[in-house]
């Protein structure tokens, strides 16, 4: 009988989904709070959108809608950000292939930008400083095999605490991977259950 269930176990296989992972448009962001996801893939879950340090988070307005936003970005890199955490459910892994958001940071705002993914880099570049919004995309190919993932946006390079960094439609596009039994494997246990419901008539 240890055989056959062994077998069962060895059967599943890995479904594989291309997937938004998840998405923030900060559309229901209220001033003083951390934004909720707008979308998360129902095979994961996620905190809300957060700034560190203690500082005012406002809704300013966005590209298009709303976004969220923040001063206070002095200091070295990985001092002031902007964060959340992405966890998959039981029995779900995911890698992240591709990071985006739009951004606006003031000519006093943060001048130098880096993302972090679980403490590793996941990139950097400059803050374009003026009014307008600026899209950046990121490629990404050694986050995989994840079961959590905390994402931190870094602001620094300013030496002004009024400058303000605004930030919208921050998306994670991945692959989410679910283990799953195969049709063959539900015949394999209903042929187990038979034979286990046989044993135990001839033992009675």
């Amino acid at each position: 009988m240890k055989s056959i269930l062994t077998l069962i176990v060895a059967c599943g296989v890995i479904s594989q989904c291309h997937a938004q992972l998840v998405t923030y448009d900060f559309e229901s962001g209220v001033d003083g709070s951390a934004a909720p996801a707008s979308y998360v893939d129902g095979d994961l879950s996620t905190s809300d959108f957060a700034i560190n340090a203690g500082r005012s988070i406002t809704y300013p307005a966005g590209n298009p809608g709303q976004a969220i936003s923040a001063t206070g970005w002095t200091g070295n890199e990985g001092d002031k950000y902007m964060e959340f955490t992405l966890s998959a459910n039981a029995g779900v892994t995911f890698d992240i292939v591709q990071l985006s958001f739009d951004y606006r940071s003031t000519g006093s705002g943060p001048t130098q930008w880096s993302i972090s993914i679980n403490g590793s880099s996941a990139g950097s570049g400059s803050f374009t400083t003026d009014s307008n919004y600026h899209s950046t995309l990121l490629d990404l190919s050694t986050f995989s095999g994840l079961t959590s993932a905390n994402v931190r946006l870094n602001g620094f390079g300013t030496t002004f605490g009024g400058g303000r960094l605004s930030v919208d439609n921050f998306n994670l596009d991945g692959l989410t991977f679910v283990q799953v039994p195969e049709p063959s494997t539900w015949a394999l246990m209903g042929g187990g259950l038979v034979l286990l419901a046989a044993r135990l008539r001839r033992r009675r």
